[in-house]
């Protein structure tokens, strides 16, 4: 029987062959590809889709996904956004001079009170009317001010008439991802844990896989029998794809992009107020802002065939026979809408083997590639 730690190992190896598998099957780039599990349905609103996209990933090469993790791209870029210095506008209040309580006043009394980009027009008639000679320059003045990247990011990131279901919108929706993956290429992984090649230390995250459940997609493998015998056999997987697309997504409308990249570029108080969330604790090395999802992998009409030549006890067969439905390893999606399933079986051998199935019509979020902060701005 093999020690924790030789079973540790082994599946460690098992994992980082997979990882090399699917680069290589699939063409993607192991400088940042994110390989996230379980396997994921994509639905049929886009809200499903753009909360992968919402999703912060951590430095790991497989990502147990939590619908709801709480580190979020929208939620943290908020906090950001709100803590930023606002433009002085000292420049506007010495074009109106003496005028300017009187416009405030004036201004308190609109309602419904005007936007951002209404101001400029709005100050226009009132200094027309009332102040002429100071109609010019202080307009000049403030188109300057409320046009600022910052104010205009302080304003949108208050929107969310295009959430959906509270998600945050993304430039992809569920419909460009079926029109999408409809013509898409196909593509095929195989993997032999015998021959597999598993270094992975080159990858964007050095190797580190964090949290990923080993056969059962329920997290029952763990530390059990099952999950021993099963990390120290011979494993293959097969696996064929109808199509695999790569599907874009930048964030949506809430986003401005020129005042973030200010609060990257900047880290003193210049632009940061004080306190937190600071440009340390978003951007430095323990940041809560250092990744982003910025494509999924997704995948359509998948035959997927795992077998593992170890022998297994009558025991063991029972359990494959009462967990296996729930998914086994790699992509852990079960029986599910649309057809697809998986069965699980024992050779007279005692040899496991599994097969995974799911007709096309029935994408699979399986992946997503990451983009550093430091590219991010790029």
């Amino acid at each position: 029987m093999p020690s924790k730690g030789e079973t540790e190992d082994a599946q460690q190896e098992k994992k980082a062959g997979l990882y090399n598998a699917l680069i290589q099957g699939l063409q993607l780039d192991p400088n940042r590809f994110q390989l996230i599990s379980p396997a994921t349905p994509v639905g049929n609103t886009s809200d499903k889709i753009w909360n992968f996209f919402d999703s912060i990933p951590p430095r790991t090469l497989a990502y147990h996904f939590d619908e709801a993790g709480e580190n979020r791209f929208y939620d943290t870029y908020a906090e950001v956004i709100n803590r930023l210095q606002p433009p002085s506008d000292d420049a506007f209040e010495e074009a109106v001079g003496d005028y300017i309580d009187e416009w405030k006043k004036y201004l308190k009394k609109l309602k419904p009170a005007p936007t951002i980009e209404q101001l400029p027009g709005v100050f226009r008639d009132w200094a027309a009317a009332n102040h002429p000679e100071i109609a010019e320059a202080g307009t000049q003045a403030l188109e300057q001010l409320v046009n600022d990247p910052l104010l205009q990011a302080q304003e949108q990131v208050r929107d969310k008439s295009h959430f959906i279901r509270n998600t945050p919108d993304f430039s992809s929706t569920i419909e460009d991802l079926r029109n999408g993956i409809s013509r898409a290429q196909g593509a095929k992984i195989t993997f032999d844990s015998a021959t597999a090649k598993t270094d992975v230390r080159k990858t964007w995250a050095s190797g580190e896989f964090g949290v990923f459940y080993f056969i059962f997609g329920g997290g029952g493998g763990g530390w059990s029998k099952v999950s021993e015998t099963f990390a120290s056999s011979n494993v293959t997987v097969e696996c064929t794809f109808g199509h695999v697309m790569t599907l874009p997504g930048r964030p949506g409308r809430w986003y401005n992009s020129a005042a973030l990249s200010r609060a990257y570029s900047t880290e003193d108080n210049t632009v940061w107020k004080p306190g937190k969330p600071s440009w340390n604790s978003t951007f430095g090395p323990k940041g809560d802002m250092q990744r982003f999802c910025t494509d999924l992998i997704v995948v359509d009409g998948i035959e997927c065939t795992v077998t593992s030549d170890a022998i297994y006890s009558q025991k063991d067969r029972e359990r494959f026979e009462s967990d296996g439905d729930i998914g086994i390893w790699p992509f852990f999606f079960g029986n599910v809408e649309g057809g697809s399933s998986t069965k699980t079986s024992v050779t007279s051998e005692g040899h496991l083997k599994a097969v995974t199935t799911s007709p096309e019509g029935n994408p699979l979020i399986i992946g997503c590639n990451v983009t550093q902060v430091k590219d991010f701005f790029g």
